[in-house]
C-alpha cells in the first residue's frame, strides 16, 4: 500500500511542473529585441526562449530527482530487505527438505535392519541378528523397540547378565513398559527367584489388565510361591477377558489345591 502511496506522490509532483513549465511558456516568447537585428531577431529569439525553457526544465527536473531520490532508495531498501527475506526462507525450507530426506532415509534403514535381524532370528543366526540390533541403537540412541529386541535375543542365547542390563537401561527411561517387565519376570524366575519374578509380573498386569499372556505369568508363579488369594483373583481376571483359554481348569485345580 505505501509503494502505490509514494508512486503517486511521485505522479502529481509531475503534473504539478509541467503545469508550471506550461503556464510559463508564454511569458517567455515576451523579450525585447529592439537592440538585436531583424534578420537574426527569430533565431536569437528562438535561442532566448530555448534557453530559458531549458533552464526552466532543469530546474523541474533537479526537483523532482530530489523528490523521487527518497522514494527510490525507500523502495531499494525495501526490496533488498524482502529479497533477503526470501532467500533466507528459500534456505530454511531447503534445510527443511534435506533433513526431511536424511530422516526418510534413516528410517528406511532401519526397518530393513529390523527385518534382517528378525530373518536372521529365525534361521537361529543370533550372532548376526544381535550385529543388526546394535547397528539400529548406533543409528538412534533412543530407540526402544531395538533394545527389548536385543534383550529378547540375549535372554534366548541364555545370555541372563546381559539381558538384564538390557531390560534394565529400558525401564530406567520407560517405567510403564510392561512387556519389558514381563521379560525381566521370566529373566528372574528362569534364574529360580519367583517371588522377584512375581513382582514383575504384578506391575505389568497392573499396567496392561487384559493380556491374557501376562495374567498366565501371573497365576503361574502365584502358585509357584503359594499365594492363593492373588493366583485366585488374577484367575477370575483371566477367565473374564480370555473364557476360552485352555488353562483355565487346570489352573483352578492347581489353585484349590494350594
Amino acid at each position: 500500500m505505501i509503494y502505490i502511496i509514494l508512486l503517486a506522490i511521485i505522479i502529481v509532483c509531475l503534473i504539478v511542473i509541467v503545469f508550471i513549465v506550461a503556464r510559463r511558456f508564454p511569458h517567455l516568447a515576451i523579450i525585447d529585441l529592439g537592440t538585436i537585428t531583424k534578420e537574426r531577431e527569430a533565431g536569437v529569439k528562438d535561442k532566448i526562449i530555448s534557453e530559458r525553457l531549458g533552464r526552466k526544465i532543469s530546474k523541474a527536473w533537479r526537483i523532482f530527482l530530489n523528490l523521487a531520490r527518497p522514494v527510490a532508495k525507500f523502495s531499494k531498501t525495501k526490496f533488498k530487505d524482502f529479497y533477503e527475506r526470501v532467500l533466507i526462507l528459500e534456505k530454511h525450507y531447503q534445510e527443511k527438505g534435506s533433513k526431511l530426506l536424511e530422516a526418510k532415509g534413516l528410517d528406511l534403514k532401519i526397518k530393513l535392519l529390523f527385518n534382517e535381524a528378525e530373518e536372521l532370528t529365525k534361521k537361529d543366526n543370533p550372532l548376526e541378528a544381535e550385529k543388526r540390533y546394535i547397528e539400529i541403537i548406533s543409528l538412534d540412541k533412543k530407540n526402544m523397540r531395538a533394545y527389548e529386541k536385543l534383550g529378547n535375543l540375549y535372554l534366548g542365547m541364555k545370555k541372563s547378565a546381559e539381558a538384564e542390563e538390557v531390560f534394565n537401561f529400558i525401564l530406567k527411561h520407560n517405567p510403564s513398559d510392561a512387556s519389558v517387565l514381563v521379560s525381566l519376570g521370566e529373566l528372574v524366575a528362569s534364574q529360580g527367584n519367583p517371588e522377584a519374578a512375581l513382582n514383575y509380573f504384578e506391575r505389568a498386569v497392573a499396567i496392561r489388565p487384559n493380556n491374557p499372556k501376562y495374567l498366565d505369568f501371573l497365576i503361574e508363579t502365584s502358585i509357584i510361591v503359594g499365594n492363593k488369594d492373588l493366583a485366585r483373583k488374577t484367575w477370575n481376571r483371566l477367565a473374564q477377558v480370555n473364557p476360552e483359554n485352555q488353562k483355565l481348569d487346570d489352573f483352578k485345580k492347581r489353585i484349590d489345591e494350594l
